[in-house]
């Protein structure tokens, strides 16, 4: 895995490369972005600087470059331990989009955004991936077939709500670009100040009117670049919120495991001591634990509250972890098969007949069933 991430990342390098270095290549790429300038002018109110290109220039070689060197990128962040080369990779694909103010065609986007939400599930169970796969296929293909051009509703709600942030901008500038510059205003001025004396500017409350031209307020600069600031960062938490549920999920399911990574040791001692801990944490998210108190000491709280064969049981457990923590001595199989009993009582008695609210608190909230 390692070997083929480096050989994604070394092709991607060598097309970004050529495309820098070659200038049929640098010469397409750029005729590439002057055709996606007059697109977007010609789907948007956009005003774009045009690069200064051959006439007849080709784009093909420098388009399957560019095919390569995107293509080797997300295949590498997707085949990556990390999460964060995947956002990274949907951030600059969104923020693409928002720049060129154009986008992929519906099925397209949905099978690009759906591999992001695969590479983000890697410790989601094989079944919800493949589920997750499936209604992405399934989506892309009615996209497909029942709006496979731009949906036109969906197109005048963005315009209006461009329109409205402009307007909201101009406010908080306060410019107003429909003024003209020799609007005047009248101020109420007084003609002594304290420099005549204090006493005096303040008995003499004599008021002339001026007339001064109003200054004509130009929109700063750093406005237009907070508002594509603002519109980007709403356009990639847009394009990542469905995918927050299979992040959390996965970050679940991998806390779940790390507790129970344990029960598997080849020390039986340290099964012993994890899976005692994992039923102690059981018995305190069910409000049934004894506080600071020694574990033995829990033994009589249990009593009347759980059956006298789980409290018996419960009793032999906690001499057995404390055998476990405080003696050197191996233990041996049998302490790890009395502990998983235990633990396993534990999860029948309190946790398959609880309601299903104190199921997802257990399950999700606490990740202490799997």
């Amino acid at each position: 895995m390692k070997k083929r991430r480096i050989l994604l990342l070394a092709a991607a390098l060598a097309a970004a490369a050529l495309l820098a270095l070659l200038p049929e290549a640098r010469n397409g790429l750029l005729a590439l972005c002057n055709r996606l300038f007059a697109a977007s002018e010609a789907a948007n109110d956009y005003a774009y600087a045009y690069f200064a290109v051959p006439a007849g220039q080709g784009t093909a070689f420098a388009a399957c470059l560019l095919a390569v060197c995107g293509g080797a990128l997300f295949a590498q962040a997707f085949l990556s331990r990390g999460r964060w080369p995947l956002l990274a990779a949907g951030a600059l694909l969104c923020g693409a989009q928002a720049y060129f103010g154009l986008s992929l065609p519906a099925w397209a986007s949905i099978l690009v955004y759906a591999a992001i939400g695969l590479g983000l599930a890697k410790n989601a169970p094989p079944r919800a991936r493949m589920g997750l796969a499936a209604v992405a296929i399934a989506t892309a293909c009615a996209a497909l077939l029942l709006w496979p051009g731009v949906h036109q509703p969906t197109e005048t709600a963005s315009e209006r709500v461009r329109d409205r942030l402009a307007v909201m901008a101009e406010t908080l500038s306060g410019a107003d670009e429909g003024g003209s510059g020799e609007t005047i205003e009248v101020r109420r001025v007084n003609p002594r100040d304290l420099r005549f004396g204090e006493r005096a500017a303040r008995e003499d409350r004599s008021f002339r009117l001026v007339t001064v031209e109003q200054e004509r307020l130009a929109k700063p600069r750093w406005l237009d670049l907070m508002r594509v600031i603002l519109l980007l960062l709403a356009a990639i938490a847009l394009v990542a919120l469905p995918f927050a549920p299979f992040f959390l999920l996965a970050a679940r399911t991998k806390k779940a495991r790390t507790r129970r990574e344990a029960f598997a040791s080849e020390d039986a001692a340290e099964a012993v001591r994890a899976m005692f801990r994992h039923t102690a944490s059981y018995l305190a998210a069910c409000g049934m634990d004894g506080g600071n108190r020694l574990y033995r000491d829990w033994t009589p709280l249990l009593s009347g509250r759980m059956p006298e064969d789980y409290v018996r049981l419960y009793g032999e457990c906690a001499a057995l972890f404390e055998e476990a923590a405080y003696r050197p001595s191996p233990m041996g199989e049998e302490g790890r098969e009395q502990a998983r009993l235990l633990l396993e009582e534990t999860e029948r008695l309190l946790y398959d007949p609880a309601p299903w609210r104190e199921k997802l608190r257990l399950k999700y909230g606490e990740c202490l069933h799997e």
